[in-house]
């Protein structure tokens, strides 16, 4: 299976690189698109900067109504990555798997899902997803998993 993998890799410890590995092991063709360095690289280049961003990125974790969240993803950089994610997710994989991707636009997930299976995987704790809208990368994908059993009603 070519499996795309959306996550963080570049990191020493992160959670998805023994994921990539190990799905590699299984036999399948793996890609990976780091979303965090990416959108990184976006916002030094797109002239905001990366303050902007972080402040965008704080106010997108204070406990605001979904529809004002959504300005969170209107920055240069997140438009970019998303844009670059999506190009990237329709190059004939059989599955993309989404690995908290807390940067994302949700409704690119819901994009890529018109197009090819994807799966959504949260593993950090409920209050993060409350803060991160969480609910929504997992009703816009094809499938999803939770790491926590109070989560479940919100990811079905």
């Amino acid at each position: 299976m070519k499996i795309l993998l959306v996550g963080v890799t570049d990191l020493v410890g992160s959670t998805s690189i023994d994921v990539v590995l190990s799905l590699k092991e299984m036999g399948h063709e793996v890609d990976v698109f780091n979303y965090r360095t990416v959108e990184r690289q976006m916002a030094s280049v797109s002239g905001i900067g990366v303050l902007l961003e972080k402040g965008l990125s704080f106010l997108r974790r204070c406990l605001l109504p979904v529809f004002l969240k959504r300005f969170y993803f209107w920055s240069p950089a997140r438009r970019a990555m998303n844009r670059l994610l999506y190009q990237q997710a329709i190059k004939g994989y059989d599955l993309v798997l989404f690995f908290k991707t807390d940067t994302l636009d949700w409704l690119t997930v819901k994009r890529i899902t018109s197009k090819v299976d994807t799966w959504y995987f949260f593993m950090d704790p409920p209050s993060e997803a409350r803060r991160i809208a969480a609910h929504l990368y997992a009703k816009y994908a094809t499938g999803a998993s939770v790491t926590f059993y109070s989560l479940l009603d919100r990811f079905k």
